[in-house]
């Protein structure tokens, strides 16, 4: 038997000339066979007797061809926050990237997508209808991904969302220290330490050599306490401890300062 030439087919028997043979049908392709092939997923074909897989056309930039044996290609438009070059075979195939979203239901790449606007993020596959505020503790400058991708630095925070710029977050108060990325002061300044505005962790500041402190949430090193006659502090001291036997401390005045009680062995 001879096949049924190409761009035809045939599901009957007995045929004696190709004559006889079917054109192939729309939407399909023929290499010569029993029965049309359907063009695959991403491709159209709006013509009878094409004989092979290219000659299906890819869809249409801006659609998509979500089904087999499809005759057009401009029938289904793409899905709003997505986009689709020629070819696509879903609606929902190529998301418009975190950062971006979309309203339209026609692009044809990424770069048409519409960047995120300052103090807002948007999860891939957005239309602006998604768009998230910022994270509280963070700043979301245009086309930021994620509401907690960048945190407000150590020695910051921010209580509040919507924040696009570093400026935005607020300074560590005085007396606390704040680690960054919180939406309120991280702790209390700890014992034998100060903490003045914008410190970023809890231990930058001890209490210096002759200075101790019980308390927390001091601001300055002056509101460390002073070690008292017969006793020594080192540094980031708690409590001030005595001097051993064969030791004592001295009180030097300096003028125009404050008397303080200087640690200073003698033997």
């Amino acid at each position: 038997p001879t096949p049924c030439p190409a761009g035809t087919y045939s599901e009957i028997q007995g045929l004696y000339m190709s004559s006889q043979c079917n054109n192939c049908t729309e939407g399909h392709y023929c290499p010569g066979d029993t029965s049309p092939t359907p063009c695959p997923r991403g491709r159209y074909n709006q013509y009878m007797g094409i004989a092979t897989y290219q000659d299906c056309q890819r869809c249409e930039p801006g659609y998509a061809c979500p089904t087999t044996g499809m005759t057009e290609g401009t029938s289904v438009p793409c899905t709003a926050g997505y986009y689709c070059p020629s070819g696509t075979s879903s609606a929902t195939e190529y998301a418009c990237p975190a950062g971006r979203y979309s309203d339209a239901t026609n692009l044809v790449s990424k770069e048409e997508c519409t960047t995120t606007e300052a103090g807002y993020t948007s999860p891939a596959g957005s239309t602006s209808a998604n768009k998230v505020a910022c994270v509280a503790g963070h700043y979301c400058p245009a086309g930021t991904s994620y509401g907690n991708d960048i945190d407000c630095p150590a020695g910051t925070y921010s209580s509040t969302s919507n924040n696009d710029e570093v400026d935005d977050c607020a300074v560590c108060n005085e007396g606390y220290f704040c680690l960054g990325g919180g939406s309120a002061v991280s702790g209390d300044c700890p014992q034998g330490y100060y903490c003045p505005a914008g410190t970023g962790a809890p231990h930058t500041y001890p209490c210096p050599a002759g200075w101790y402190s019980y308390s927390t949430n001091l601001a300055a090193p002056l509101d460390c306490t002073d070690t008292p006659i017969g006793h020594y502090s080192v540094n980031a001291s708690i409590s001030p401890t005595k001097c051993p036997a064969g030791a004592h401390t001295l009180i030097i005045i300096l003028s125009h300062c404050t008397l303080h009680a200087l640690s200073v062995d003698i033997y």
